[in-house]
């Protein structure tokens, strides 16, 4: 007779799958930086620097990419990727203070208030559901290297030159993504909301979130594409024809 013996593997750290942003590190991180259009200054002035949360659905997703496989519920989600990112002004903490951002959690599947982008006309633009999204800056995503690697660690016979400083390092360490979404003078400013006059229309965004879907092409995107994969809340930032704002997200891996 046969005895078996079941052995089962689990993972215990669950608590500990937050993606954030920890002293000089780059996981999960989400930096928002301007530009003060007009003004004759390029600079990039740093508004915000904070961390995303990768919620539920973004787990559920990433698990069927993972295993080549869709759940029964799910049918094609593990053929969608990260293309997509979208902005929000229901990111404020309960008491309604435009500089207490609230935390998001691993229940969200949405904005908190999904906001607009701009004309329909616009590129890289997709309305979806009544709710806009932008594709990425031309170029992204990039893949960067973790600085907290031990490279005497990694296998040899791999190098490649990183997209962020130039430098060269070994391929094994290139576990960041990094993703890049602009929003021009004129996007996000909540067209016709002061009587059609670009100078006087703005919008206060305090989320942003980016998306998986089965494309990139804005003219092949379907209703209930869109699927939430992480999303960060940050102090209300007012965007104005005078404001160029620009998104950096990194995620770790």
């Amino acid at each position: 007779m046969i005895k078996r013996i079941p052995v089962i593997i689990t993972d215990k750290q669950r608590k500990n799958m937050k993606d954030r942003f920890l002293a000089s590190s780059l996981k999960g991180r989400v930096l928002i930086h301007e530009k003060k259009v007009g003004e004759g200054d390029d600079k990039l002035y740093l508004v915000e620097d904070t961390s995303n949360l990768i919620v539920y659905r973004g787990r559920n997703w990433l698990m069927q990419r993972a295993f080549n496989t869709d759940m029964t519920n799910r049918t094609g989600w593990k053929d969608r990727y990260i293309s997509w990112f979208a902005v929000g002004t229901g990111g404020q903490a309960g008491g309604g203070d435009p500089l207490v951002p609230a935390s998001p959690t691993l229940q969200d599947y949405a904005l908190g208030a999904h906001g607009t982008i701009a004309p329909a006309s616009a590129t890289k633009l997709v309305t979806v559901d009544g709710k806009q999204y932008i594709n990425f800056d031309t170029g992204f995503p990039k893949y960067a290297h973790d600085p907290d690697i031990d490279f005497d660690l990694l296998p040899t016979g791999c190098t490649a030159t990183d997209p962020i400083d130039s430098l060269s390092y070994k391929c094994d360490g290139f576990l960041i993504a990094h993703i890049q979404v602009t929003l021009g003078s004129g996007l996000a400013n909540n067209g016709g909301h002061a009587g059609g006059d670009p100078a006087l229309e703005y919008q206060d965004l305090s989320e942003a979130s980016i998306f998986c879907a089965p494309t990139s092409d804005p003219a092949s995107i379907s209703s209930g594409d869109m699927s939430p994969f992480a999303r960060v809340c940050f102090s209300t930032v007012r965007k104005n024809i005078d404001r160029e704002l620009q998104f950096t997200w990194l995620i770790y891996f």
